[in-house]
């Protein structure tokens, strides 16, 4: 016999997953200057993640 969630299990797996969808589409655009200094300019990408503060941080890394 397999598992059947219910409703309320489904409806807030689907809100996490769309909060984590609009999460990173936020993040996409605001962090898209770090994407590109990591692809181009390793140094200065390095320089960049240091002067993020530890929540920018935590947010930048769990967007990836």
């Amino acid at each position: 016999m397999t598992h059947r969630p219910f409703a309320r299990e489904t409806r807030t797996a689907e809100a996490r997953t769309e909060a984590k969808r609009r999460a990173g589409a936020a993040n996409d655009s605001t962090f898209a200057a770090l994407d590109a200094l990591s692809e181009n300019n390793p140094k200065e990408f390095e320089q960049a993640l240091a002067k993020l503060s530890p929540t920018e941080l935590d947010a930048y890394l769990a967007s990836r």
